[in-house]
């Protein structure tokens, strides 16, 4: 019990212990009650918290066996609600794409801080996989004994983006890290049917957009992006590769060309996909990102 009642309750069985025995009534047994009474009346806080779990489940037993058609009430309502947070939620789950230097991060960090309080419960933010597979490239380093060469770095999924790695590679690289995306359908439905914000940073969209993996199928990548949970919103921040190759001065214009290429390929073959033209200074790029995301609420609300 929270301090500032204990002292209320001290004072009730005090002044009138009849009276705070019968509101009781309703929701204990006699020799609860008593037991409850004694301690509040000694001030016994910690004899209270020690049995507080029997004392819950002994208010929940009580309250089927006198009142059963009004907890069955309750708790099909409970039951309801919790559906209905799933089936329509509140949240939204939104990827940001663009080629490297194009400002996901930055336009990222801006959604939050606009969004992330005002309208949503929490927001995350991920940076393409969910994170919870340690990287292909240690567990490869641990067999091979560190001679693995380039696979992937830290928490992006795979190699650089100039490197064109061998077909096996890749497509081991893509079935181990598809597992952790399927995963993800768990806890993305339940972060958003608690009103939460998720974005993802490049997020699936990378195997498609990195040129390390241009040797994969295009068909098998389709197959399996639609296997993932699937975005409610896809942006693509544009802007032209000469733009982008002054903020990354270590790409070359070809390989940004190449990730805008697949870019405006995946926002074609995404149904919720808008594209963002980044030639103007950020905040009102955070603002026109925010307009879609709104109207995407908006338009959700009505369906």
């Amino acid at each position: 019990m929270r301090e500032k009642y204990r002292s209320q309750c001290t004072r009730g069985v005090a002044v009138d212990e009849e009276g705070f025995r019968a509101c009781l009534a309703g929701y204990f047994s006699d020799k609860v009650i008593g037991q409850l009474v004694a301690a509040m009346a000694k001030g016994d806080w910690t004899g209270l918290e020690e049995i507080a779990v029997r004392l819950r489940r002994h208010w929940r037993l009580r309250a089927i066996l006198c009142r059963p058609f009004s907890q069955l009430m309750l708790g099909l309502r409970f039951l309801g609600e919790r559906l209905s947070e799933v089936i329509k939620p509140n949240g939204l789950f939104m990827a940001i794409i663009g080629p490297d230097g194009s400002g996901k991060t930055t336009i990222a960090k801006g959604l939050e801080q606009r969004m992330g309080k005002a309208v949503f419960a929490i927001s995350s933010y991920r940076h393409v996989r969910p994170g919870w597979l340690p990287p292909l490239s240690s567990l490869l380093a641990i067999a091979t004994g560190g001679r693995t060469g380039t696979y992937d770095s830290g928490d992006r999924v795979g190699p650089s983006p100039s490197t064109e790695l061998p077909v096996l590679r890749v497509l081991a690289n893509v079935c181990y890290y598809w597992t952790e995306f399927m995963a993800a359908h768990v806890t993305i439905r339940r972060a958003k049917s608690k009103g939460r914000l998720i974005i993802y940073d490049r997020y699936f969209f990378e195997y498609f957009i990195q040129i390390g993996y241009r040797r994969i199928s295009r068909g098998l990548l389709k197959i399996l992006v639609k296997l993932v949970p699937q975005p409610d919103l896809v942006v693509y921040l544009r802007n032209s590769p000469a733009v982008i190759r002054r903020r990354k001065a270590e790409l070359t214009e070809d390989v940004i060309s190449y990730q805008s290429q697949m870019c405006e390929r995946v926002i074609a073959d995404h149904a919720n996909g808008v594209i963002v033209d980044t030639d103007k200074p950020i905040d009102v790029v955070v603002d026109e990102v925010v307009d879609h995301v709104v109207s995407r609420l908006l338009a959700r609300s009505r369906a």
